[in-house]
């Protein structure tokens, strides 16, 4: 345990509480409008992990929180956590750790080893914000780095289906499943045996998610494509920037002819 002044630390006894409320009610709450089943993650007793998980959508936060049984210090969105209106919340109840523009400073780094020090787990999202198009991108540079400097046990985990059920692009959530599975987990005693450079091919293989790939379920709503012209930006046919409008499950050009449909599986024609 870290002997930081107890002002100071990192970990504090209330973020058990605010966590447990926070499974019994908020995210509880999202987990239900998601129709959201995930595998549980399990740690043990003072025993810090580091959790890595891809990221589909603004509320993929409280999914992970959901299921995991124990306080998360998750590494944020630096507008997110200072954010006047809600910041001071985060901050108390979760203490989230703030990054600026994707990039794990010095400052970022003594904080997560602070958070683990005191025995608490840290989660990160590699790719940093929500992908607008469903593909993974990493913006965290080296999260392979991050987890051999750290030499704790990782637990990748990924969720599927909440790209079709709340995208970014989109302004109005559509019903359908998802659900979340642990990927992989990788031991201390494994990180110590690979090098900084495998750990990086064994996390980007293991945290990349395709959502089109075997995927069966339907995501319904009456304003689907709603939001499209957001993620297209430009006319496929004219070519002409700001001439795209979404209208229930149409995007359609005020400039010339062009209509395409977006169904309930998420495919655009």
């Amino acid at each position: 345990m870290s002997r930081k002044h107890r002002f100071n630390r990192e970990v504090r006894l209330r973020h058990h509480f605010y966590a447990w409320i926070n499974r019994l009610i908020v995210s509880n709450i999202i987990r239900r409008k998601y129709r959201f089943k995930g595998e549980i993650i399990r740690k043990k007793r003072s025993t810090p992990q580091l959790v890595l998980c891809n990221h589909q959508s603004e509320l993929d936060p409280f999914l992970l929180y959901y299921v995991y049984k124990a306080p998360l210090y998750i590494v944020a969105n630096e507008q997110v956590v200072t954010n006047p209106g809600y910041g001071f919340l985060l901050k108390h109840f979760m203490n989230p750790i703030p990054i600026k523009k994707g990039t794990i400073d010095i400052n970022v780094i003594r904080r997560i080893k602070d958070v683990i020090a005191e025995g608490g787990s840290v989660a990160v999202f590699p790719e940093a914000n929500s992908t607008f198009d469903g593909q993974p991108c990493f913006h965290l540079h080296n999260p392979g780095k991050l987890a051999k400097m750290l030499g704790i046990e990782v637990v990748i985990y990924n969720l599927h289906g909440a790209y079709f059920s709340n995208p970014r692009w989109s302004s109005f959530r559509k019903l359908g499943p998802t659900k979340g599975v642990i990927s992989k987990i990788i031991s201390p005693e494994e990180i110590r045996a690979y090098t900084a450079e495998q750990l990086e091919a064994i996390i980007r293989a293991s945290i990349d998610v395709d959502p089109y790939e075997n995927k069966a379920e339907r995501y319904r709503g009456n304003f689907i494509a709603e939001g499209l012209e957001r993620l297209f930006f430009f006319c496929p046919k004219c070519h002409n920037h700001h001439v795209l409008e979404s209208r229930d499950d149409r995007l359609f050009c005020k400039n010339c002819d062009f209509e395409g449909h977006y169904d309930e599986s998420g495919h655009f024609t």
